[in-house]
């Protein structure tokens, strides 16, 4: 009995020995490990190369002619005749589109339309047509000086109603005032339209000029010939430079149209196509004592603000004042910082004061 409690014993505390040597070797192991951590690599930028911040923005684009025309409804009412397609060519005189406004009298008339304007301006070419052919035959008869003057009065009166049908006609139709190509179509047979609303737009050339809209922050930054790049289709870009700044912002939007050509020799987006346009700007501190930086460089607090610099290949808190935050920049003051000393502008949200780093190559 007295053995088996002694081999009971020595099992117990074999046990308990090897588990305390389990504990301190994993203990040593992780000192181990965060003695031989590898430093952090991170992105760096001098102080004196942060009084300017180029920031690259998109926006979308629209591929237009660049001579165009805009084709309006001259009378309220339905399409009732469509003759155009975007993308498709049209001649100067050509009916693109017959417009009837729905009246009273909803029988068709001669003209065919419904519209009871031009109804009854049929009706007074009628009746005009047959006053004028009795008179005539009248005179035939009796070429007498008063039958004379009710022909001729007669014939007046029936070629005033007809220009007045035909002005009323020309009013219901959409005729194109140029030889171009269609580039935007806003409207489908049967549609309801109004007086002054656009149905289509007309490019006179093949030249295409790109639009886009910028905010007025960006507006006040952009000039004449600034360079764009215009992604036409995915990995793939053609360049561009600005040719026209409208100084008015757009009553709903408040944002400003910018255009911009594309440069020569290049394969131009097809016109109505959306591009994205890219473009830099620069963005400078408005005191010489103070620097900008990406918003994601700095750590805004409540009780303080910082930026992480590099000391020796260590990371060094430096307390910071916030001047100005504009989208993903930030202008700041910081005291006791010399031109050479490095901001950690990349992965510096990734360490803390006092950890080793590695600048990236």
């Amino acid at each position: 009995m007295s053995n088996k409690i002694k081999l009971t014993s020595s099992a117990i505390l074999i046990i308990f020995v090897g588990v305390l040597t389990f504990k301190l070797s994993v203990g040593q192991s992780e000192e181990t490990v965060e003695a031989i951590k590898n430093p952090t690599k991170v992105s760096v930028q001098s102080v004196k190369d942060s009084s300017v911040f180029q920031k690259t923005i998109q926006y979308p684009g629209t591929v237009v002619g660049d001579q165009e025309v805009s084709v309006t409804a001259g009378e309220s009412g339905s399409i009732q005749f469509l003759n155009f397609d975007l993308g498709k060519a049209v001649y100067a005189g050509q009916t693109l589109a017959t417009i009837d406004s729905l009246g009273n009298n909803a029988k068709i008339g001669d003209n065919g339309f419904k519209n009871s304007q031009i109804r009854a301006l049929e009706l007074a070419v009628e009746s005009a047509e047959k006053n004028y052919k009795i008179a005539k035959d009248n005179y035939k008869e009796d070429d007498s000086y008063a039958n004379k003057k009710t022909k001729e009065i007669a014939e007046l009166t029936w070629q005033s109603a007809k220009a007045s049908l035909r002005g009323a006609l020309d009013n219901q139709s959409v005729i194109s005032p140029i030889s171009g190509t269609v580039v935007k179509k806003y409207v489908s047979q049967g549609d309801s339209v109004s007086a002054g609303q656009t149905l289509a737009v007309i490019s006179r050339t093949n030249q295409i000029k790109i639009q886009f809209f910028v905010s007025q922050e960006e507006f006040l930054k952009l000039k004449i010939n600034n360079e764009i790049s215009i992604e036409i289709e995915e990995g793939k870009s053609i360049s561009g430079k600005i040719t026209n700044i409208n100084p008015q912002a757009d009553d709903s939007t408040k944002r400003y149209l910018i255009e911009a050509v594309v440069e020569n020799g290049q394969n131009n987006p097809l016109i109505g196509s959306i591009v994205t346009v890219s473009l830099n700007i620069n963005y400078a501190v408005q005191d010489s004592e103070n620097i900008i930086l990406p918003l994601s460089a700095v750590t805004i607090g409540q009780n303080e603000s910082y930026i992480l610099v590099n000391d020796n290949n260590k990371a060094k808190k430096i307390e910071v004042q916030i001047i100005k935050v504009n989208g993903g920049i930030v202008e700041i003051k910081t005291d006791n910082i010399n031109s050479e000393t490095q901001i950690i502008i990349d992965g510096g949200k990734m360490i803390q004061d006092g950890e080793n780093i590695e600048i990236a190559k």
